[in-house]
């Protein structure tokens, strides 16, 4: 695979991703800022500009917790059939931002906690679960776990003509992909296993110009050959490799 780039594509506000377990070091600058992992921006659909509640932990008092400003306002939107006195109380709330290159601005709680020692470590836990989406930033000590990540996204892609797809561009980037990266396919029922690195043998698929991908032919199913057939695509991210998986079962 290619060496990741250092600017992530645009990510959708909707986040394809499903589930996440990640840690990571943050350091604060002389500014005060520290700098969001891009895996962490993908997770919550944040890109330049994009703002965050943040909440104090009361009990701590050494750790904030950060959700998406977005999509908690929808959540508020969707659930209450007069929303505006419950979005007034989200409105108050203090919020942080994020900056071109992903750097992370701070309300003035965050900056004491946050700023006050540049040069700092400090550690970033990220979770996605049950539909919910948060990280958290606390001063890091001897005890923290080291830097890990587990990261699943979904997404359900159109099959277009000559039995190809079009593999998204957070995609692409996350798992450091470029034209003419070849992956190890294994395939079994109407799933396809795709990852850099595979048993030997196995059968090797580019990507192509474009980023697309040509479906393997031991899942072209009938199916797949129909007007707006489609077909669910995940991506992982670990500390033991990433892969892609085809997958026709999860579609009616």
């Amino acid at each position: 695979m290619s060496a990741r780039s250092e600017n992530p594509p645009l990510f959708a506000a909707e986040s394809p991703v499903v589930a996440m377990r990640a840690v990571f070091p943050l350091t604060v600058g002389e500014d005060g800022m520290a700098i969001l992992p891009g895996e962490v921006r993908w997770a919550l659909g944040l890109n330049p500009g994009d703002l965050l509640f943040t909440e104090w932990d009361e009990e701590s008092r050494y750790q904030l917790t950060f959700r998406s400003y977005t999509e908690r306002l929808r959540s508020t939107v969707d659930t209450f059939n007069v929303p505006w006195p419950w979005v007034k109380k989200v409105l108050e709330r203090p919020m942080a931002a994020v900056a071109p290159g992903g750097g992370l601005m701070l309300p003035r709680a965050g900056a004491v906690l946050l700023g006050d020692q540049p040069g700092i470590r400090q550690m970033l836990r990220a979770w996605v679960e049950r539909g919910q989406r948060w990280f958290t930033v606390n001063q890091a000590d001897e005890r923290q776990v080291p830097e890990e990540v587990f990261l699943e996204a979904r997404y359900f892609l159109p099959v277009e003509p000559g039995f190809r797809v079009t593999l998204p561009a957070d995609v692409l980037w996350g798992l450091s992909l470029a034209d003419g990266d070849a992956l190890v396919c294994e395939t079994w029922l109407a799933t396809a296993e795709l990852k850099a690195k595979g048993r030997a043998g196995g059968r090797k698929v580019e990507v192509e110009p474009g980023g697309k991908l040509t479906v393997p032919e031991a899942i072209r199913l009938p199916r797949l050959s129909e007007p707006g057939a489609r077909i669910t695509l995940d991506a992982t991210l670990s500390r033991a490799g990433a892969g892609l998986r085809l997958d026709l079962r999860d579609l009616s």
